[in-house]
């Protein structure tokens, strides 16, 4: 099926020389995320914790699957240069690059609205990237959050102490395919949009579980 939908929507494919990538739309481009990206930053963590200072958004504040959980946040003493660094805007994406779990390793986020209106920085456990303006972030979101993206991070960041470890460099080396901007946008809406819908569809069962199990 995924293969008929593949040749419908584009017809003609040509092999990316890449074996993580396999064949892609002739049109795409493939590309190192580095090219992607205006900026690749190393986060911050201060000197101490201070319930008056800056919140540092850390691994734990990012969920698996790339969204926020952030219930208590940890307050950092920063000096204005170190949140000049490491203040999060909105669409700024943040990578995690240091876990234990496979399934934590490279998790990305990317920042909202609300996230920014924290006025917060990101910890040094965590890499910040914000894309060129020819990259819509929501599609780069899709790209490292998705299992390819992840597959990558996993396999780059093996390490034999059993922590795993990304840095700048590694993130900036991963492998993606890159269609146009209008495109690009396109597909992160089609995404944004279908899994939003199956997302209720699942809140709708849950729902109806928990009343059959009430009755």
């Amino acid at each position: 099926m995924e293969h008929q939908y593949k040749q419908a929507a584009y017809p003609a494919c040509k092999p990316s020389g890449s074996e993580w990538l396999g064949e892609i739309p002739r049109h795409w481009e493939v590309r190192r995320v580095k090219t992607m990206l205006a900026h690749n930053d190393g986060g911050v963590w201060g000197d101490d914790f201070d319930d008056e200072g800056v919140i540092v958004l850390r691994s734990t504040e990012q969920t698996v699957n790339g969204e926020w959980d952030i219930a208590e946040p940890a307050k950092r003493r920063l000096s204005a240069r170190e949140v000049a660094s490491a203040v999060l805007k909105e669409a700024d994406l943040v990578v995690t690059k240091s876990s234990g779990s496979a399934l934590h390793i490279g998790k990305t986020s990317i920042v909202t609205r609300e996230v920014e209106a924290l006025h917060c920085c990101h910890s040094n456990f965590t890499q910040r990237l914000r894309a060129k303006r020819c990259v819509s972030p929501r599609f780069l979101w899709y790209v490292l959050n998705g299992e390819l993206g992840r597959r990558q991070f996993d396999y780059l960041s093996s390490t034999t102490t059993g922590l795993a470890n990304l840095n700048g460099e590694i993130i900036g080396n991963v492998i993606a395919a890159l269609p146009s901007q209008e495109e690009q946008r396109a597909i992160a809406a089609f995404l944004t949009r279908e899994t939003g819908r199956i997302d209720g569809l699942i809140e709708k069962k849950q729902r109806q579980i928990g009343l059959l199990q009430e009755k």
